[in-house]
């Protein structure tokens, strides 16, 4: 796939934001090895049900964010085997990251995410609505050569300890970055999972670190804010 290239942003470290109707979170993510953890147990929407808690450990390099995505209290490792690259992969068990360089409210992103089976589904995603409004233009380009455009990903499941862990590397190039480049550059991002098992297909639990107001991933104001140190 050709690299779909973002507008390139730049931020002094802990700047503030400009005040919206939502405030998303943000954090403060070191060069590799160090890392910065975030955990979230929300439901989406907020205060809907119990969710069981995710883990994200992230850093950077020179030439990926690394993600270490760690999923507890999994019941069901639940994933429809026949599925392969890009497939739809959300209607089962997935962990996700959404991602886009700046500060605003994005309307272009990268969607990522892995299976319990090590599948991965990866996509620009274009929302000029920043909500994916109906009857408004929305669209996806797919990464379908994932070695060569530098994504990885492996996975491992722990039945007896209900975890399931996925260790996944997001090129930069795909935002315009290159080696050192990265550092104190800021970014819009969120980390997403879904809960289902055999006995309840296809009604999902939905879990975010920054959740949105409504069944909806793709509302972009509720995009984290990252800053790499």
């Amino acid at each position: 796939m050709a690299a779909l290239v973002l507008a390139a942003a730049l931020l002094p470290a802990r700047c503030i934001a400009t005040p919206s109707a939502h405030i998303p979170p943000r954090v403060w993510v070191p060069a590799c090895p160090l890392y910065e953890t975030i955990t979230f147990s929300s439901s989406v929407p907020p205060k809907t049900y119990a969710v069981p808690s995710t883990e994200v450990r992230l850093c950077y390099g020179q030439e990926h964010l690394h993600a270490n995505m760690t999923a507890h209290g999994e019941e069901h490792f639940y994933y429809n085997e026949t599925h392969k690259t890009n497939d739809d992969l959300w209607e089962y068990e997935v962990l996700e990251i959404f991602m886009s360089r700046g500060w605003t409210d994005p309307t272009a992103y990268l969607e990522f995410q892995v299976s319990p089976a090590n599948v991965t589904y990866r996509a620009m995603v274009v929302n000029p609505s920043k909500r994916r409004q109906p009857g408004a233009a929305f669209d996806h380009w797919f990464a379908d050569s994932p070695m060569q455009d530098g994504f990885f990903a492996t996975t491992q499941l722990d039945r007896k300890a209900k975890t399931w862990q996925s260790n996944v590397r997001i090129p930069l190039v795909l935002f315009n970055i290159d080696g050192r480049a990265a550092k104190e550059t800021a970014w819009r991002m969120n980390f997403f999972r879904t809960i289902v098992g055999p006995d309840t297909f296809p009604q999902q639990q939905l879990a975010a670190w920054s959740p949105p107001n409504e069944t909806n991933f793709h509302i972009t104001e509720y995009f984290g804010r990252v800053i790499f140190t």
